[in-house]
């Protein structure tokens, strides 16, 4: 839905324009921001992630200055749909939870995460980066705001993190599916 109200948007008014569905959704994006980052705190003694913290920090205060301020309607449509792939993340970390780790289910969801991850949040998420990287000329003008700037500074930090995270889950991926592969051989071996 925000894709589809932004994407006829001038190159001028994806930045600096707002929309009613992308503002709708930041303001929930906020609130789950808010939340999410309260329990991890909260856990931080189990969940021990000061990545996890760290990344909803930045994505709260670039949400805030983006609904404050009524911009970026079209670089913020893409940066909530990598959120695409937090179902994943949280259905495994509850198999974890439940000692499933072994089970089909965890390997599935797994695969899942790691093709939802690393097309959202790494690919499609890096072309919105230089989209708005392509769109400089507009922002980097000296009469704009310091926020602007701040905000897509903020928005290069999450994708940083997002690949720094993508490699963590394609390297684990690696290691799961290397480990079903042995317990296969060494079952036909027996």
């Amino acid at each position: 839905m925000t894709w589809q109200e932004t994407r006829h948007l001038s190159d001028f008014t994806s930045i600096f324009g707002i929309a009613w569905a992308p503002d709708f959704f930041a303001r929930i994006f906020i609130g789950y921001l808010i939340y999410d980052m309260a329990v991890m705190v909260w856990y931080y003694k189990e969940l021990q992630d000061p990545t996890a913290i760290l990344h909803h920090f930045i994505f709260l205060m670039a949400a805030v200055y983006v609904v404050a301020h009524s911009i970026m309607a079209y670089p913020f449509s893409w940066l909530a749909f990598t959120e695409v792939s937090t179902p994943f993340l949280n259905i495994r970390w509850h198999l974890a939870v439940l000692g499933w780790k072994d089970g089909p289910g965890y390997l599935y969801n797994g695969l899942a995460l790691l093709v939802s991850f690393v097309v959202s949040r790494v690919i499609l998420y890096g072309l919105g980066l230089l989209d708005l990287l392509r769109l400089r000329h507009l922002w980097l003008q000296p009469s704009i705001p310091l926020g602007y700037k701040g905000v897509v500074a903020l928005f290069g930090l999450g994708w940083a993190l997002n690949v720094y995270w993508g490699r963590l889950i394609v390297n684990a991926a690696v290691r799961a599916f290397t480990r079903a592969d042995k317990k296969k051989h060494s079952a036909k071996s027996h």
